[in-house]
């Protein structure tokens, strides 16, 4: 398993002050709210686990949906919870069903996916 030690960039969050470290983590989950509010939810509820499908960030690529993917698993981090990521590449976007990434308690689990149309805003 890959940790901060492994990157050497990284380091210097260990040394970081309380204060600004709280700040970036207020900014992310306001960013993450914002944005994804149902994944939110998802985070805040008692499972353990939240599984989210892979089309759900960046299906087409962009770069701006790989950085929110990164910010989700943080805050799904800042709440204690796993994040498990399903399915295969573009498979909901060619009109495959998926009945267990939907919203669905079971296992202790959280299934979550959300509408592509809330990236757009």
């Amino acid at each position: 398993m890959l940790t901060a030690d492994d990157f050497p960039q990284h380091r210097h969050m260990q040394n970081m002050p309380k204060e600004e470290l709280m700040g970036k983590e207020a900014a992310l989950a306001a960013e993450v709210e914002r944005l994804l509010p149902d994944f939110v939810n998802a985070c805040r509820d008692k499972a353990e686990v939240v599984i989210i499908h892979q089309d759900a960030f960046a299906a087409d690529y962009q770069d701006h949906e790989y950085a929110l993917l990164g910010k989700a698993i943080k805050f799904a981090g800042l709440h204690g919870k796993e994040v498990r990521i399903i399915g295969k590449n573009r498979e909901t976007l060619k009109g495959a069903s998926n009945p267990n990434c939907c919203n669905e308690r079971e296992c202790g689990q959280v299934r979550w996916k959300f509408e592509r149309s809330q990236l757009a805003s």
